[in-house]
């Protein structure tokens, strides 16, 4: 009787520990999804503007306000966001830096309409740029975790 006993609290063990590597996952890949999440929003929201021939911009002074700076935007007070609310700052981290990512490459090709916007050479680039935050998605988080 004592054998099945010590086999059942192994088995508990083993459990309770691949649990506890999913809660520590569950961080990074929820900072990966608002991401994710961000990039997919605002390229199918460009899209179906498209589609309907609507292109709006935000012009302030003459200049085109990208979405890439309401991104450098929510960085900057996610940094400020109290430790007490983890999640909320890497939810608010995350789509920050999932809006960089949306328009990076296409702002360093130099801008311009929708069609620019939607072109391969800036889906590429938001694809490589997604590669690399999930890559990098454990050392941000760590980064995150000891900042400010």
């Amino acid at each position: 009787m004592p054998r099945k006993r010590k086999k059942i609290e192994k088995t508990e063990v083993f459990t309770s520990q691949i649990l506890n590597k999913q809660v520590k996952m569950k961080k990074e890949n929820l900072f990966f999804i608002c991401a994710l999440i961000a990039v997919a929003v605002l390229r199918s929201g460009v899209f179906l503007l498209n589609l309907f021939g609507i292109e709006k911009h935000l012009i302030i002074y003459g200049q085109i306000i990208h979405h890439f700076w309401f991104g450098v935007i929510l960085i900057i007070a996610g940094f400020f966001i109290s430790e007490k609310y983890k999640k909320f700052k890497l939810i608010i981290l995350g789509i920050g830096l999932g809006i960089i990512a949306d328009e990076l490459i296409f702002i360093i090709l130099g801008g311009g309409g929708y069609s620019n916007y939607l072109s391969i050479y800036s889906f590429i680039g938001v694809l490589a740029c997604l590669i690399l935050l999930f890559m990098f998605r454990k050392k941000i988080i760590t980064f995150v975790n000891y900042s400010l």
